[in-house]
């Protein structure tokens, strides 16, 4: 017979291929949607990593992509690098808080309870109380500022190479530790590496 010559496949077997040729194109286009849900994640990842890294104001073309992200990118100044400059030495943004206080107050009352220690252990009035003290505390003080130096003295000496590495000016933290002590020691230790040709 025609069927036999031919061999035709019956209507239930042409359904069921149709059915498995339908369901092979549709684990495609699933095994398509989740390699590219995985590479648009992967893609927004990466984007939240660079918008989590800080960048300099001058750099314009990430600063771009950032207004991409946030429209109020540029108004966010936690999102820009800090440029660590002469006026950020002085007021030792690079420092850690002291017990809870910010350095820059800290350094503060360290030059002002300095001066007064150097005017009561050195000048004499006797219409002052600060400057009319007993010889025995006039030595004492004259005692704790000696060796408090002596101290100081040692730790510029471990600060000059300190400050070499990292390109800073040791004109400006040779005499900041000597003044300071501990405080300047460990705000200079934390301090960022300038690059070559930024010193200031």
């Amino acid at each position: 017979s025609s069927d036999s010559l031919f061999d035709l496949p019956s209507a239930k077997e042409l359904a069921a291929r149709s059915a498995q040729r339908k369901a092979v194109r549709n684990e495609g286009k699933e095994a398509s949607a989740v390699a590219a849900a995985a590479a648009k994640a992967v893609e927004k990842e990466q984007k939240m990593a660079k918008a989590v890294a800080k960048i300099e104001r001058k750099n314009l073309v990430e600063l771009k992509n950032r207004l991409e992200l946030d429209p109020s990118a540029d108004m966010q100044d936690d999102i820009f690098e800090k440029d660590y400059d002469a006026i950020s030495m002085l007021l030792g943004e690079a420092g850690r808080d002291f017990f809870g206080i910010n350095l820059a107050y800290v350094q503060s009352g360290h030059l002002i309870l300095f001066l007064i220690t150097l005017v009561a252990a050195f000048a004499q009035d006797s219409g002052n109380p600060l400057t009319n003290l007993p010889t025995e505390i006039r030595g004492a003080l004259k005692g704790g500022l000696l060796v408090t130096y002596g101290i100081n003295t040692v730790l510029t000496a471990i600060s000059i190479p300190t400050a070499l590495s990292k390109n800073l000016p040791v004109l400006f933290w040779a005499p900041k530790v000597l003044l300071l002590g501990g405080l300047a020691f460990d705000e200079l230790n934390n301090a960022p590496v300038k690059p070559k040709g930024k010193k200031k």
